[in-house]
């Protein structure tokens, strides 16, 4: 594994870097970096996606209704409802190639346009969704909430657009009574802890009680049954792997490239071995800096800062990740990043600040988590593994590494964004009771000391 440290302000970062004495297995680094930045050749005059100058060219188009119809263009496979609206000429993307299927969803879309007069930024959800994360912030400007709620609230109304996006809840006619039930389907597939879970349907119940109570659009709150745990039952959804199992995954995405298996019906052999491409490459971004898939799936150009020590093949990074739980700064020894943008450069032709790292092959947007579960299970039922073996064992591997490496754990905590007292809970408590008394020690000598002084880049 790669060894992994964490930045902070200059006046402590020499000792975050000399960790030789902690982890001598795997030769951290022990100077500050003396590198020659490497700077990627991003284009900084096009600050976004490049598109096709003048109008798309039409294959082939299909009459709905007096000015409705449906488009199929050279530069995507899917159907585009084509409309006017208050003089506005609108398009929506029916996100599928079958003409039958795009037929029956364009009426759905418009009586979307109508309802929401045919402004951009997603469904009518999805916009309730912010508006109620501004009612959040007004709240906070009032001093009515604290620093770390609304920090909290701006984290899960993220989370909560995708949800309803994934579950393609666009209206509040699609809030059923089974909501809490679908939201944590929903969330299985990122194998988190049942407890994040139950918290996350908190914010879940307390969007529906905005929406009920202060804007008047569902006639009643849908009942959120959270999860029971019951007492001393073993919550874990997934497991770190040996160094063997490792190996064998990581070799399996290492070939993936190769292969013309294409997930996506809809999709060209282009379009399908750069989404095998970017999928190899999130995954050695995952064992190499131990942040969460849904952090390294929405990462941006901007927030990677990649540099080569001198005399030195190997690449180190600094990233910014923005998770649960708020802005962090990973550094990770891979060149798993570099080589991703050489594979972007190839397919795309230019790559700008504002591109997602592992996108979409057809438009600026992170893959899905389903996408990538789908080749994770086809990995997992072609090596035979068991049910424990989740994409955030690579997670927990990383963190289980640090943890037998010695490293200490509020670095560990700082590197992977969790408190102190759950890296104790979850990784320290089957070592020695010896070396348990002095981890405690220093977490309590570490928890009196005051919050670190990050400087992020937004």
């Amino acid at each position: 594994l790669a060894e992994p440290v964490t930045t902070t302000r200059p006046s402590t970062t020499r000792n975050l870097w000399c960790l030789r004495s902690a982890v001598p297995s795997t030769g951290v680094l022990t100077n500050r970096l003396r590198t020659d930045r490497l700077r990627t050749s991003f284009d900084k005059s096009a600050m976004s996606h490049p598109v096709t100058t003048g109008r798309s060219q039409v294959l082939e188009r299909s009459p709905l209704l007096p000015g409705l119809e449906l488009t199929r263009t050279k530069e995507s496979p899917f159907w585009i409802l084509r409309c006017k609206w208050n003089g506005k000429k609108i398009s929506r993307s029916t996100k599928t190639s079958d003409l039958a299927v795009a037929k029956e969803k364009s009426m759905a879309l418009w009586e979307e346009v109508k309802q929401d007069g045919g402004k951009k930024g997603g469904s009518v959800l999805s916009r309730l969704i912010s508006e109620w994360a501004d009612f959040q912030d007004q709240r906070f400007s009032l001093g009515e909430i604290a620093q770390n709620t609304i920090e909290q609230y701006q984290v899960k109304a993220k989370h909560l657009r995708r949800f309803f996006s994934d579950c393609e809840l666009k209206t509040t006619k699609d809030i059923g009574k089974q909501i809490g039930k679908e939201y944590i389907n929903w969330k299985k597939k990122d194998s988190i802890s049942v407890k994040t879970v139950n918290e996350e349907l908190t914010y879940l119940k307390t969007v529906l009680s905005w929406l009920h109570q202060e804007k008047q659009l569902i006639t009643y709150i849908p009942q959120i049954k959270k999860i029971r745990i019951t007492p001393g039952a073993d919550d874990e959804t997934s497991r770190a792997l040996d160094k063997d199992e490792l190996d064998l995954v990581i070799n399996w995405f290492n070939k993936i490239p190769d292969n013309d298996y294409n997930t996506r019906v809809n999709e060209t052999s282009e379009q399908s071995k750069w989404r095998r491409v970017a999928i190899k490459y999130m995954i050695q971004a995952l064992y190499t800096t131990g942040a969460r898939p849904s952090e390294i799936r929405h990462l941006q150009w901007r927030n990677v800062n990649i540099q080569r020590r001198e005399k030195n093949p190997w690449i180190y990074n600094e990233i910014t990740v923005n998770g649960k739980t708020g802005l962090r700064k990973v550094v990770c020894k891979t060149s798993a990043f570099f080589r991703l943008h050489q594979e972007a450069e190839k397919y795309f032709g230019k790559v700008n600040l504002n591109d997602y790292l592992f996108r979409n092959p057809i438009e600026n947007a992170p893959l899905s988590s389903s996408s990538v579960n789908t080749w994770w299970n086809l990995m997992k039922q072609e090596l035979q593994t068991d049910e424990l073996v989740q994409l955030y064992s690579l997670r927990k591997t990383y963190i289980t590494s640090l943890v037998h490496a010695g490293v200490a754990p509020h670095l560990v905590a700082a590197q992977c964004g969790n408190s102190i007292s759950i890296i104790h809970k979850h990784y320290y408590a089957g070592s020695s009771a010896e070396k348990i008394q002095v981890m405690e020690a220093k977490i309590q000598q570490v928890e009196k000391l005051e919050p670190m002084d990050l400087d992020f880049e937004h």
